[in-house]
């Protein structure tokens, strides 16, 4: 059951803040050496604060992505368009993002930089593209 503090939260942020909390709820799960058994690297401090810098400087009315841990302690975050359409990007603890998408036959990929307010048009214009 959701608190009152809690609901409010969602009221006021909607799918931001279920995104927020989702990033809360993994940094938790993947926070030290190791967490997937094996040998993957934690999600660092800095990366939490990337991605959730990086989700708060999401347009409001954009879909937000899916959270996955990533092996070498990035965040990834994937948007799906149905089939053959995906686009993601890897964020880390630095300033350069690493993103690919298809639509259906077209692929492409990059990386662009993340000033921890605005995120850059390639991937705006990327999500875009996928979920419309």
């Amino acid at each position: 059951m959701i608190g009152e503090a809690e609901e409010s939260s969602v009221s006021l942020f909607g799918d931001k803040s279920v995104a927020l909390s989702e990033l809360a709820a993994l940094f938790e799960e993947c926070s030290e050496d190791g967490w997937d058994g094996g040998q993957a690297d934690a999600i660092s401090e800095a990366a939490r604060s990337n991605v959730k810098a990086f989700i708060t400087a999401l347009p409001w009315e954009m879909e937000m992505p899916e959270l996955a841990a990533e092996p070498d302690g990035s965040v990834s975050l994937e948007w799906d368009g149905g089939f053959r359409r995906l686009f993601s990007v890897s964020i880390n603890g630095g300033t350069r993002m690493a993103y690919a998408g298809i639509d259906g036959t077209d692929r492409w990929r990059g990386v662009a930089r993340f000033d921890g307010d605005n995120v850059p048009q390639i991937i705006l214009e990327s999500i875009s593209r996928v979920v419309a």
